[in-house]
């Protein structure tokens, strides 16, 4: 296929697997061949050592048949291709980008007094959903009005999120949301985005939402490149007294947290598509 179409570039976003697409552009002889790294997951977590194994192998592929590297952001690029690489020419931290001109804030058109705390995020472990059903009964003790918006994917770990609010009497404050509800509705809605991500390649969940000028309280494994001025990172390893503690502070309006338009539009769409084009078309490299 990429022999009979002769492509001037390739850009694989599947992680190490990509060592396996860069190999065969290199043997069509395509020129550009790019490996982009968007999660910063231990990829060699695994306690079987074969498994680690294969990863070093695939690893050690990709970084040898791949002539551009690129991560959203710095950790995100380390745990890919490894430090190393990182001062190279070729090497790219390009953050992840979003539309400025969809995501504008209106008017607030609910009609009831719900104080909406949002999270955005597919349902895993590793965005850490749980947490929030866990903090909310503390927040309910002061603001009883606070419903808990989730809008996400994934099933599995959906129902054990549903389970643990039915254990904490919780279920009638929490909504699930689908995972193709008009975002920009749903954050123009919200007082509040939290965001707990065990671990996080770069959260451009919380791009949107800062577009949308809402406070966002952040666990400190997301990298710091995505702040534009509305996120308090708190240690996933704080007690819940300080993250109910700052989420109360928001809801009461008593954040200091302040939008750097200047900096959100580092982030527009427009600049990512403009790096990408100088990347396709050999200028950058």
């Amino acid at each position: 296929i990429l022999k009979r179409n002769k492509y001037d570039a390739i850009h694989c976003h599947n992680g190490l697997e990509s060592g396996i697409c860069n190999l065969a552009a290199y043997l069509a002889g395509v020129k550009i061949r790019i490996s982009h790294a968007h999660t910063a997951n231990n990829i060699f977590s695994s306690k079987i050592i074969i498994a680690n194994l294969y990863r070093k192998i695939l690893q050690h592929l990709m970084n040898s048949v791949t002539n551009v590297k690129i991560g959203c952001s710095e950790e995100a690029f380390i745990k890919l291709f490894g430090s190393r690489y990182l001062s190279k020419k070729s090497s790219f931290i390009i953050p992840n980008a979003i539309d400025l001109k969809k995501f504008v804030r209106k008017e607030n058109c609910n009609k009831n007094d719900n104080i909406k705390i949002v999270h955005i995020g597919r349902y895993c472990d590793n965005k850490n959903q749980i947490m929030l059903i866990e903090l909310l009964p503390y927040i309910l003790e002061k603001f009883p009005n606070v419903l808990l918006q989730l809008m996400g994917f994934g099933e599995e770990y959906k129902d054990k999120i549903r389970k643990r609010a039915i254990q904490l009497g919780v279920e009638s404050k929490v909504q699930f949301l689908s995972s193709d509800s008009n975002r920009i509705d749903v954050l123009n809605g919200a007082k509040l985005f939290v965001f707990p991500s065990k671990t996080e390649g770069f959260g451009i969940a919380l791009l949107e939402a800062q577009a949308m000028e809402v406070p966002c309280i952040v666990s400190d494994t997301v990298p710091k490149i995505v702040d534009c001025g509305l996120c308090k990172f708190i240690p996933l390893s704080e007690n819940r007294e300080k993250w109910v503690k700052e989420i109360e502070k928001v809801i009461r309006g008593e954040s200091r947290l302040k939008l750097n338009r200047k900096k959100l539009n580092l982030f527009d769409l427009q600049n990512y598509v403009r790096m990408m084009q100088l990347i396709y078309n050999g200028t950058k490299i």
